[in-house]
């Protein structure tokens, strides 16, 4: 097994255990600054690829105001609905359920 970071070889330690808890340890004849070397780039992963700028939107704020207003109206729909289903199903308790929940919304 090796240890490749963008088609450099860091490190190619041989393995004399099985990984099971996620950690492990790497052995070898290394000087302090190549352990810190090594270290370092297993920390930092894959180093920077450039990014390429495919595509750029821009939005207004109304589109975000139309998303707050279908927002509150879909879930406006959906508790009238529920409470519809509420009050045909349990009948006259499901009536004062739903009243009582009238009751505590804010105003």
């Amino acid at each position: 097994m090796a240890i490749v970071l963008d088609g450099t070889v860091y490190s190619a330690p041989v393995i004399r255990e099985r990984i099971g808890d996620g950690h492990c340890s790497i052995t070898g004849g290394f000087t302090t600054a190549e352990a810190q070397d090594l270290a370092i780039a297993l920390r930092s992963g894959s180093l920077a690829t450039p990014v390429a700028l495919l595509e750029e939107r821009s939005v207004g704020s109304t589109l975000g105001q139309a998303s707050i207003r279908q927002g509150l109206a879909s879930g406006t729909l959906g508790a009238l609905l529920v409470m519809g289903f509420i009050c045909f199903y349990y009948g006259v308790a499901g009536v004062t359920a739903c009243a009582m929940l009238g009751f505590n919304l804010p105003s």
